[in-house]
C-alpha cells in the first residue's frame, strides 16, 4: 500500500510518497531502531504511543500520520526526509552517517 499522508486540510498540505509503501517505512524505522540498540517499548515512550502501534507501523500494517513522522524523525535524530530517500540513497546515507547516529538517551 503506498504511503500518502495528508496534513491538516487547513494547511493544504499534502505529502504523498508513491514510490515507498508503508512497508519499507517500517523496515527502515525498525533498522535505525535497532542499530540505536533501542527497543520497541523505548521508542513508543518517546513517542509517547503504545507499543502495540509502533509495531503495527513498524510491520507496515498502518500508515503513519505526519505528525507521527516527524516525531519518529526527532526521536530518532535523524532527517524525515532520509526515510524516504530511494533504496540507494538511504543505505548510502545510513553507512555513511552510521557511526555518528546519536545512542545516548533523549
Amino acid at each position: 500500500m503506498p504511503l500518502c499522508l495528508h496534513a491538516n486540510p487547513n494547511n493544504f498540505i499534502v505529502l504523498c510518497m508513491r514510490s515507498m509503501d508503508s512497508a519499507t517505512f517500517g523496515r527502515r524505522l525498525r533498522m535505525v531502531r535497532r542499530h540505536l540498540n533501542l527497543k520497541q517499548r523505548e521508542l513508543a515512550d518517546r513517542l509517547d504511543m503504545d507499543e502495540g502501534s509502533l509495531r503495527r507501523i513498524e510491520s507496515g500494517r498502518t500508515n503513519p500520520t505526519l505528525r507521527t513522522l516527524r516525531a519518529v524523525a526527532e526521536a530518532l535524530r535523524i532527517p524525515l526526509y532520509v526515510f524516504f530517500l530511494p533504496a540507494p540513497d538511504f543505505e548510502a546515507w545510513f553507512r555513511a552517517h552510521e557511526s555518528k547516529l546519536d545512542k545516548s538517551p533523549i
